[in-house]
């Protein structure tokens, strides 16, 4: 599927989905972009190494449905299951957009004009190099709402903060959503996650960029997209053993990845604040990292209440 010729003279807009033995759930995520009134869009869908992965089902779903807004249709197949990170790293290096919108195949955008509004807030503010959509917490079934992602306290704090604050902020606690539209141009101040990470993509890109001195902002235009419980960050009704060590084996390389060798920019009065929460970390990604140690002290808590 490529019609660039034929639609409107607008700046393409790539749109990432990683997809891992959830392709059943893919397909809300579809109508929810083919229902987005943004003229110019690339979808580019990563399978990393699914059993159930069928891309001639997803391409007649697409042929049958298609809205005019899709300009670009990519699909990538793993062999073998790689890891988030790397999965996503393999659509950024296939696509064309200039603006870029990571979404997991499990959920949905929240309306049809989520991408038109950040796309016009990125284009309208030349120095903004991340705009944050809402990220509401949903339920496994998309039927019930559970809670915003993002305060409105942390609006507060995103869109007063310098790059150096937010840094600052961020390494005391994680106050970002892990959607948002961001300039291909900034890969290179990415740089390759994948050779530290395997699940975890959203917290190093925030360090990485902040660290750039990169702008972000929380436009709060109601743009907005409902994340689905159950996965390994939220509820991890559908994680294995497995995804859970490697999910917690990334986050203890954070602080000594990221934060700690670049503590200088933190302030002083907050900087054991940020040792704390770094040890308080690695204790807790040694329990969640093996499975018996966790069971073992939930089944002490349990007796205890």
């Amino acid at each position: 599927m490529n019609e660039l010729n034929t639609k409107p003279n607008k700046p393409l807009v790539s749109i990432l989905v990683p997809c891992y033995n959830n392709q059943h759930m893919l397909y809300d995520l579809l109508d929810s972009i083919m229902e987005q009134d943004y003229p110019c869009l690339e979808l580019i869908i990563g399978d990393d190494g699914s059993k159930d992965f069928k891309e001639d089902d997803i391409r007649k779903y697409l042929n049958n449905d298609i809205d005019q807004n899709i300009r670009n249709l990519v699909i990538l197949k793993s062999k073998e299951n790689k890891g988030t990170v790397f999965n996503i790293e393999k659509m950024q290096q296939k696509c064309s957009g200039e603006f870029l919108f990571n979404i997991a195949a499990d959920d949905v955008f929240g309306n049809s004009y989520t991408i038109s509004s950040l796309e016009k807030y990125m284009e309208n503010n030349p120095e903004i190099d991340v705009a944050f959509s809402q990220t509401e917490m949903w339920d496994s079934d998309l039927v019930s709402k559970q809670s915003d992602f993002v305060s409105e306290a942390g609006i507060e704090i995103i869109n007063n903060s310098s790059p150096e604050e937010l840094f600052s902020k961020c390494a005391c606690g994680m106050i970002l959503p892990a959607c948002y539209m961001y300039r291909r141009q900034l890969l290179s101040d990415i740089g390759m996650l994948s050779k530290t990470y395997k699940l975890v993509e959203d917290i190093p890109t925030h360090f990485r960029l902040l660290r750039k001195k990169k702008r972000f902002c929380f436009p709060n235009e109601g743009a907005y997209i409902k994340h689905r419980s159950g996965g390994i960050s939220h509820g991890n009704s559908r994680g294995t053993n497995t995804k859970i060590k490697n999910y917690y084996q990334d986050l203890s390389k954070l602080y000594p990845v990221e934060v700690l060798p670049f503590i200088s920019i933190i302030p002083i009065t907050q900087r054991m604040d940020v040792i704390k929460r770094s040890i308080s970390l690695t204790v807790k990604t040694r329990i969640m990292g093996n499975p018996g140690l966790y069971s073992m002290i939930s089944g002490i808590r349990k007796k205890r209440e």
